[in-house]
């Protein structure tokens, strides 16, 4: 069986797919228990089963394409380093994300204008998706309950970057009617978050943000 996967592994990084269709194939049990694992251990990440399935799914190409065939390790053992480190990575992006947004709402006045050279592309800083798919619950409700102008100030200036200038612009709004927003949406969301905390009930959800 292992000479069988090498011999996959070396038709695969030649540019046949197939081939590693095969590897995939003889690894999806364990691919499968893997994610099921990482998804209950980082659930604040991964919301359901495919989505962990997904990085299982990279980690294992990532093994097939970098395997070094003259090595004495067996194709299990690197398959199963290269899923886990993954895994281990992907969750570690995830939390400086959320780390790096919790500052932003809890520390509102280290949130500046941006000079427009510091600014990523959006291809590189989804972070409006991550606000959608990876934030906590307690900020994504939060969020909801805002006016939808101040949500959107808040997402665009503390999320994307976006000045206040650029966002008075596109909203026609002068620059300091641009802060009042974003500050009293902060305001709105930490006050929201402070009396909740991680985790809180739902029933204190209900206190009004508007």
């Amino acid at each position: 069986m292992t000479i069988q996967l090498r011999q996959c592994i070396r038709a695969a990084q030649r540019g046949d797919k197939l081939a590693a269709e095969e590897v995939i194939r003889a690894f999806k049990p364990f691919l499968n228990k893997q994610a099921k694992q990482y998804q209950k251990q980082y659930r604040r990440h991964y919301h359901n089963f495919y989505e962990a399935l997904s990085t299982a799914y990279q980690g294992a190409m990532h093994c097939i394409l970098h395997y070094d065939l003259e090595q004495t390790a067996t194709v299990a053992e690197v398959m199963a380093a290269s899923v886990r480190n993954y895994f281990r990575r992907e969750s570690y992006g995830h939390q400086c994300y959320c780390d790096r947004v919790e500052k932003n709402v809890f520390e509102n006045d280290g949130v500046t204008d941006l000079p427009e050279t510091a600014l990523a592309s959006e291809g590189d800083c989804p972070e409006y998706r991550y606000f959608q798919n990876e934030l906590g619950q307690d900020l994504t409700l939060a969020l909801e309950k805002l006016p939808e102008l101040q949500r959107q100030l808040v997402l665009y200036h503390c999320v994307d970057g976006y000045s206040y200038r650029q966002l008075g612009e596109e909203y026609c709004l002068s620059k300091a009617n641009v802060g009042y927003h974003v500050n009293r949406g902060l305001e709105k969301l930490k006050r929201h978050l402070t009396q909740t905390g991680p985790g809180g009930s739902s029933a204190v959800y209900m206190v009004s943000l508007t």
